[in-house]
């Protein structure tokens, strides 16, 4: 019995690819949608709720799950930890996009402050929403079980 479940398991490719890509896109086109629709109404502040919008790793996470039908790969957690990462990073930079063209600094002080802005945004982003998206599929395949 352990080397089906050994020769099952290597056969498992890292990530479920499609449930990635559907957990991923579905939030971020929701998300990127919104802050440009807004955006492009003259309220680019809407992306100072980016920190916000980091639950959404909450779904991705459990729609990981639930989309890889009990295959998720052959480390489990590793697709919703790649997957908030990236969401993570993606608005991130959507909200480094934002900020710089629709909220331009005026002076070298405010740029500095713009730019560490970033940073602090994309850097705790990714993580947060690595961490929200596994502790969620944690919590699915627990559930599962």
């Amino acid at each position: 019995m352990s080397t089906n479940s050994s020769s099952q398991s290597s056969g498992q490719s890292l990530i479920h690819a499609n449930a990635f890509l559907r957990s991923l896109l579905a939030p971020l086109v929701l998300w990127a949608g919104l802050v440009i629709l807004i955006s492009l109404q003259g309220m680019p502040g809407v992306v100072c709720v980016t920190p916000l919008a980091w639950t959404l790793a909450l779904w991705s996470g459990v729609r990981y799950i639930q989309l890889s039908d009990g295959s998720p790969g052959r480390i489990p957690l590793l697709g919703p930890a790649i997957l908030g990462a990236l969401l993570g990073l993606v608005m991130g930079i959507l909200f480094a996009l934002v900020s710089v063209f629709g909220m331009p600094a005026t002076s070298p002080g405010d740029w500095q402050k713009m730019v560490v802005l970033i940073v602090i945004i994309v850097l705790i982003g990714t993580l947060i929403c690595a961490g929200l998206s596994v502790f969620t599929a944690w919590l699915t395949l627990r559930h599962k079980q």
